[in-house]
């Protein structure tokens, strides 16, 4: 799953990439929008450098999960 974080400023990243677009990606418990060719791009509060938790789940119900640390 290829992706990209960079700071938007102080407080917030931007993390963007692509997954398969059947797939579902759940961000730190939340579900969020892939575009049909899946990508995706959102915009996640800072919280003391704490990795992003994301999940990837397909179709079959098979999950994968991502910490995915916060360049300071």
């Amino acid at each position: 799953t290829p992706y990209n974080i960079e700071r938007v400023d102080g407080q917030n990243v931007r993390f963007s990439g692509n997954i398969d677009p059947v797939s579902l990606l759940i961000i730190d418990n939340e579900p969020q929008i892939v575009e049909r060719n899946g990508d995706f791009e959102i915009v996640i509060p800072l919280v003391d450098n704490t990795p992003i938790q994301a999940i990837v789940v397909t179709p079959l119900g098979r999950q994968q999960s991502y910490a995915i640390a916060v360049p300071r």
